[in-house]
């Protein structure tokens, strides 16, 4: 008599309960080469890692970027997530797919850590004085690694490498080929982050 396995039970995810609080921004490539559905991926990327895990004690900042024009901070930092979350949620749902041009990877990632520096600075957290400048800094960029634009890896690797941010890159694959060395210079070892 063969007998058959009983299936797996189905994997449930938990939200992050941690107090480690961060400042998270997402940096998200919307540009002519991300179609929509792709675009809906992102976002539903992004939504899940903003709901399971960041620590409620978190701030979360939102932008979207292609050509130059297209850069947009889509939500300042916004926190803790333990009272803010549906902000960053809605502000996700409420962003509509628009076909864009270039990708200009380099200067979208300068404009936000330039905007993560004034934050922690001249901005003094938006005014509100929650001690932003206390929290450890981490970028989420997700393109599909094909900047058309400033090449990347340019001035970038020198700025990375005097960085306290930590970068998290996250590939797309529109095509099935994905040229990571394009973005390579992001990833730099040992800079203090």
């Amino acid at each position: 008599n063969p007998t058959t396995a009983a299936p797996s039970i189905a994997p449930t995810y938990v939200a992050c309960d941690s107090t480690d609080a961060m400042n998270v921004v997402f940096l998200m490539d919307e540009s002519g080469s991300v179609d929509s559905t792709e675009w809906d991926v992102i976002l539903g990327f992004v939504k899940r890692i903003v709901t399971f895990d960041v620590s409620p004690e978190s701030y979360v900042a939102l932008y979207e970027y292609a050509a130059l024009a297209a850069f947009q901070e889509l939500l300042e930092f916004t926190g803790p997530m333990s009272t803010e979350q549906s902000v960053v949620i809605d502000e996700l749902d409420s962003n509509n797919y628009t076909p864009a041009g270039q990708t200009e990877t380099w200067d979208a990632v300068n404009r936000v850590l330039d905007d993560i520096h004034l934050y922690k600075t001249n901005d003094n957290c938006n005014g509100n004085g929650d001690e932003c400048w206390n929290r450890n800094d981490i970028l989420f960029l997700i393109t599909d690694g094909e900047p058309t634009g400033t090449d990347v890896c340019g001035d970038m690797a020198t700025r990375m490498a005097q960085s306290d941010v930590d970068i998290v890159i996250i590939l797309i694959d529109p095509n099935g080929v994905i040229d990571e060395t394009k973005v390579s210079c992001l990833d730099v070892k040992n800079n203090g982050a």
